[in-house]
């Protein structure tokens, strides 16, 4: 079920009681409150670092360059004991008193906060939204500057404020007791900024907390752990360490104990919606049908050629074989041989025509889309497809044989910026215009979160080693407000490790293959490894 479409439920039909909210002089109260806390905080460091100062000064006046060492450890018990008095200081001072306000904060990326305004726009129009972030101008209406104490007052008269998990918020709003606090794509917390993510996140106050995601652990069940340092936040009352250990037991001893102990845990706190999902009877979503279909492809002589020149034969697998390896291992081995087609000097027509950018008539897979979507555009004049590829010089030769058929095309790779990312969906999600549109875009860029329902075809021109990837990518179009039967074409080379992995979703699907935190056991490195 769409995420947004239970977040949004869950924020218009549960809205925070009006008893106890703050009144706009109660919540300058607790700012002045904040205010004087701080300038006291500010007096007792400087006074602190005056002191110190002074004492090291009169310490290490007349100590010889031989007893230095003795003195500089007998001062450095000093400064320890005037740190546990400021310490001390700074902790009698009088807290801030919190102020409940009625406001949801929604966090999510940067590129994703437009459409998250449109789908309240849409299916809560009754809701006050505003977004709180430099990417967006301040006095727009729908616009929040919370670094304006003024703004801080009329919280109340908000119900819900989105912004990101990067953007650090003003310290005069860390009194506020927010409703709720709902972080999208949460499962983006593993990644390598996920400490300064959850630390932003975390100065957030609220005791709800929601972490949305449709794959909460993409690669390993330690992906679980971060979102729950966010779902615990600043609470101290939730302990979260049996969830931990339950965690660390199945990642290094994987059992049929393990997992039941951890799915056990994680039933307490982790509620599953799908697309499925039936509600007394009734379908909770009513989407569409949606169809996958594979085309297998023939590689022409100077594809082949690339594509087997960079060494993947199947010694180069051995050490793999054995023990089997982690995807990112295995993809790093293998996806060479597509990188090297793009490198191919025939392919561009010449040195002369790759300047200016990839021959699309050369390239197998850009013939066949185009072919593809010539056919569907004949019956469907105002078709919407979206493409998505792994590598930024098929994403160029993809644009250019597009626009050469007359396309409207919108794209965005991992580079282009949040408000591009977001004119660009918002023009191609809106039909006013009929003429026929294609959305290209990398697929790491973009599998996730965004919704680009006015599609009705998805084109991968590779398959993923991991087939949770193909689907979200797929999620793009079939989600909440499709209202067209939806289509998926994948695209492989015969003879190749894209074939092979097609093999591979097989064995997966059929639950002939397990693939346990992200590692692929060695039977499927086999398969993988077969024919090249």
């Amino acid at each position: 079920m769409g995420k947004s479409a239970i977040t949004l439920a869950l924020v218009a039909a549960n809205p925070r009681s009006t008893k106890g909210l703050a009144t706009s002089q109660q919540i300058q109260v607790a700012m002045n409150e904040h205010d004087n806390n701080v300038r006291q905080r500010q007096i007792y460091q400087m006074e602190h670092d005056n002191r110190v100062a002074s004492m090291r000064e009169a310490h290490f006046q007349n100590v010889s360059d031989e007893d230095y060492n003795r003195q500089h450890y007998a001062f450095r018990q000093i400064e320890n004991q005037e740190k546990s008095n400021l310490e001390a200081k700074m902790s009698s001072l009088q807290p801030v008193r919190k102020v409940k306000v009625k406001t949801t904060v929604i966090l999510t990326s940067c590129s994703l906060l437009g459409q998250w305004e449109d789908e309240f726009r849409k299916h809560s129009p009754g809701l006050a939204v505003k977004i709180f972030h430099n990417s967006r101008k301040k006095r727009a209406s729908t616009t929040i500057d919370l670094r304006e104490r003024r703004a801080v007052l009329g919280m109340n008269s908000i119900d819900v404020i989105l912004s990101t998990s990067t953007f650090l918020w003003p310290p005069h709003t860390s009194f506020i007791d927010f409703h709720r606090v709902v972080h999208d794509e949460s499962h983006l917390f593993i990644k390598s900024a996920s400490s300064a993510k959850i630390s932003c996140a975390n100065n957030i106050n609220s005791s709800l907390r929601w972490g949305v995601t449709a794959t909460p652990a993409t690669s390993a069940a330690t992906d679980l752990s971060s979102q729950l340092s966010f779902i615990q936040g600043k609470s101290q009352s939730v302990d979260f360490q049996q969830f931990k250990t339950a965690i660390s037991r199945f990642s290094y001893n994987p059992s049929t104990e393990t997992l039941d102990n951890l799915v056990d845990l994680l039933k307490t706190f982790m509620v599953r919606h799908t697309k499925s999902q039936r509600i007394n009877g009734s379908a909770a979503l009513a989407l569409p049908p949606s169809t996958t279909s594979t085309i297998m492809l023939d590689m022409t002589q100077d594809e082949k050629r690339a594509f087997h020149r960079v060494n993947t034969k199947t010694s180069t697998f051995q050490k793999h074989l054995t023990n089997g390896a982690q995807r990112v291992a295995a993809e790093r081995d293998l996806v060479p041989q597509m990188s090297n087609i793009l490198k191919k000097p025939e392919l561009c027509g010449g040195l002369a025509h790759a300047i200016s950018g990839y021959d699309p008539d050369r390239l197998s897979k850009i013939v066949a889309l185009r072919k593809d979507l010539a056919t569907h555009r004949r019956t469907e004049t105002a078709l919407r497809a979206v493409v998505f590829t792994q590598h930024v010089a098929m994403h160029e030769a993809c644009i250019k044989g597009l626009k050469e058929d007359g396309f409207d095309i919108k794209q965005f790779t991992g580079s282009t910026s949040a408000s591009k990312r977001d004119s660009e969906i918002r023009t191609f999600q809106n039909t006013s215009n009929s003429r026929p549109a294609v959305f290209v875009i990398t697929l790491r860029s973009g599998n996730v979160g965004i919704t680009l329902t006015a599609a009705s075809r998805v084109y991968l021109l590779e398959p993923s080693l991991d087939p949770a990837v193909e689907v979200q990518a797929a999620g793009r179009i079939h989600r909440l407000g499709q209202d067209k039967p939806c289509h998926v074409v994948k695209f492989a080379f015969k003879n190749s490790y894209e074939a092979n992995t097609i093999e591979l979703h097989k064995k997966i699907a059929a639950g002939k293959i397990t693939i346990v935190d992200g590692w692929l056991p060695p039977e499927a490195m086999a398969i993988l490894a077969k024919g090249i």
